[in-house]
């Protein structure tokens, strides 16, 4: 399947808003198989703290396999010294039965501007290739893997987190045979 002509903006000043094709992949969902063309394009200009990615914006305990991103995103998010992310997947959780992310592919430009937050912690702009911003409920022993993932976007970022493949990775996390070959301006 291929995704043609769709042009996202997450424009929000709603704090703790997901924005994507999918918002929300709630536990046990199955997102697989399609392809993002470079018609497309997703911009995030929020103005609030937001979890945002061209497919999905929040994974909770879900899959997401065998997806091709050609479109370009840019970011150009202002809301100070708070959480945001874009990437394919904005931010990823797991608690209970773990997360798998395979094969995703980012071939897409990356872009972000940034004027008012230099955080490098929780609190940063989390831009990436495939996953934003990946962490896990402590004490949980479930994983959130991303696997035989790429990233050939050039990046250009003026974000404290930036990366080709995942921006910031926290517990609970392994990367297993990924590639980034996108140069990377920060």
């Amino acid at each position: 399947y291929k995704i043609k002509n769709l042009k996202m903006v997450a424009n929000t000043s709603t704090a703790g808003a997901n924005y994507g094709l999918f918002g929300v992949l709630a536990p046990g969902s199955l997102v697989q198989n399609f392809i993002i063309d470079a018609s497309c394009s997703f911009e995030v200009t929020a103005t609030a703290s937001v979890a945002t990615g061209i497919v999905a914006g929040y994974v909770y305990d879900a899959t997401i396999r065998d997806i091709t991103n050609h479109a370009p995103m840019t970011f150009k998010g202002k809301a100070g010294s708070v959480f945001m992310s874009m990437a394919m997947i904005g931010q990823v959780y797991c608690k209970d039965n773990g997360i798998t992310i395979d094969s995703c592919h980012n071939n897409g430009e990356i872009k972000a501007e940034n004027t008012d937050n230099m955080e490098a912690g929780a609190k940063a702009y989390h831009i990436a290739g495939i996953v934003g911003f990946a962490h896990a409920l402590s004490g949980s022993t479930v994983m959130t893997t991303v696997s035989d993932c790429s990233n050939s976007g050039n990046l250009t970022s003026a974000t404290g987190r930036t990366a080709g493949i995942v921006g910031a990775m926290n517990r609970n996390v392994q990367l297993v045979n990924c590639e980034n070959t996108g140069n990377s301006f920060n």
